[in-house]
């Protein structure tokens, strides 16, 4: 009988050490498309949505962001990476706010859509610093939904109609153009600070759900769309994995906030407050997401699947064809002159493809703007010489010529159109950071076969 329960307390201690001594991308699941190869060392582009685990600190949106000092996991993966990042995250976001409603936040993840929209899509401002192979669209919220849903009767039922907007979300994004998303799972925190004295147990119930249908809803994305490529990243089992092994980390403490502990160096902590991880921590998911995506195929992998039809998701896939049209012919008339300037309104024509616009503009010396479809464009001339740049022409909306000189009552044929709009974009470079916490994990590996040779002696000694 002592025998067995040794050979018991071998085993338990076997697999809590050994088996669950993995990171998060071992729990990941990638659905890739066979026609549509993602790529890793293709992507430039990194488009966030989210709450304040993936924000950056900013206080209205903007189209990209200053970082300041919140170094957040997309920051960091940036760095691993050589992206650029657009992050359209915001602090105390839901999903939906006629869903799950909150006071004194104003933007939910349908408004970053929107904003998604608005900005980057076909014909808009920045919708050529982007393609499908080049972009990846992560998603991480959710925490801030259940926070605010706590103990309810109909909690799943809440999740559900959370869960479908969260997926009407990715379908816009995919009729846009965006074909590899990120999925994050939302993480632990049953076992933050928050949770210190038991009074949110909720979570423990409640995260695993909302996680386990982002799986099934993506599965069934993934079944109806050939195209598509969905990594589900396990941010969940990733900080199990840390605030296990803590003292490896360098942490002084797995349930301990550096904010209720303010005297001592926040990198000594994996918990920044009561929810959420310190610049350490993300960096640490960083370096885990990038190795997941620099090396999925080790991981687990699906490149079929077949799930329940789903009409009310099949009616929604709806792809927006977009191409830019080309410009064969720009009539330009600014008659009458007076002594070669334009000095008060004026009409005048641009002829786009056979087709006339009039156009007023007002002038000031030397300057003008002119206003096609709402994009203001400065166009400076002196004598009979005038230039034009920066206009765009997508879809009948605008006109995109950048450094063209025109000559008055000439017509141009254009043969070549470019496109410098936004190049003050902050590309963040791939740095140098040393892999300082990659050893860890290749210790905690290596620790794992030195317990399993042990134990497979004692087994036979007991025998």
């Amino acid at each position: 009988m002592k025998i067995i329960y040794k050979i018991y307390i071998l085993l338990f201690f076997y697999i809590n050490n050994v088996l669950s001594a993995n990171t998060g991308k071992f729990y990941s699941l990638s659905l890739l498309s066979k026609i549509n190869k993602f790529n890793y060392e293709n992507i430039t582009n990194l488009i966030v949505f989210g709450d304040s685990h993936s924000d950056t600190d900013y206080n209205a949106i903007t189209y990209y962001h200053d970082h300041k000092n919140i170094e957040k996991w997309p920051f960091y993966l940036t760095k691993y990476h050589n992206m650029s990042l657009w992050n359209f995250s915001a602090s105390g976001a839901v999903v939906d706010f006629n869903i799950v409603y909150r006071e004194n936040f104003k933007i939910d993840l349908v408004k970053q859509n929107n904003l998604f929209n608005n900005v980057m899509t076909c014909g808009k401002k920045f919708y050529n610093k982007w393609n499908k192979d080049n972009s990846l669209f992560a998603i991480y919220i959710g925490c801030n939904d259940i926070a605010e849903i706590g103990y309810n009767k109909n909690d799943k039922e809440i999740f559900n109609d959370i869960i479908n907007s969260y997926v009407d979300i990715i379908i816009n994004l995919y009729n846009h153009g965006a074909r590899n998303f990120m999925l994050l799972y939302l993480p632990p925190l049953d076992k933050a600070p928050v949770n210190r004295k038991g009074l949110h147990n909720y979570l423990k119930l409640n995260i695993p759900y909302f996680n386990k249908k982002i799986m099934e809803k993506a599965k069934i994305l993934y079944s109806l769309l050939d195209d598509i490529n969905i990594f589900i990243y396990n941010t969940n089992e990733e900080y199990k994995y840390i605030l296990s092994n803590y003292k490896q980390f360098h942490f002084v403490s797995e349930k301990e906030a550096w904010r209720n502990n303010k005297n001592t160096n926040i990198n000594n902590f994996f918990w920044k407050d009561n929810t959420h991880i310190s610049n350490r921590g993300n960096l640490i998911l960083a370096l885990d997401i990038n190795e997941y995506l620099s090396d999925f195929k080790k991981y687990n992998v699906i490149y079929d699947l077949s799930t329940k039809k789903a009409p009310e998701i099949i009616k929604k896939i709806k792809p927006i064809s977009c191409s830019s049209k080309n410009i064969t012919n720009i009539d330009i008339n600014l008659e009458p002159l007076e002594s070669n300037h334009l000095t008060k309104t004026k009409t005048f024509n641009i002829t786009t493809n056979n087709k006339t616009n009039k156009i007023k503009n007002k002038v000031n010396k030397n300057k003008f703007n002119i206003n096609i479809n709402n994009n203001i464009t400065n166009i400076n001339y002196t004598d009979n010489k005038i230039n034009i740049s920066n206009i765009s022409y997508i879809n009948n909306n605008n006109i995109n010529i950048t450094d063209i000189n025109y000559y008055l009552n000439d017509n141009i044929n254009i043969t070549k159109i470019y496109d410098k709009i936004f190049t003050s974009l902050i590309n963040v470079n791939k740095s140098k950071t040393d892999r300082i916490f990659s050893g860890v994990q290749y210790k905690s590996i290596l620790r794992k076969y030195y317990i399993h040779f042990a134990f497979i002696i004692i087994l036979n000694f007991l025998i």
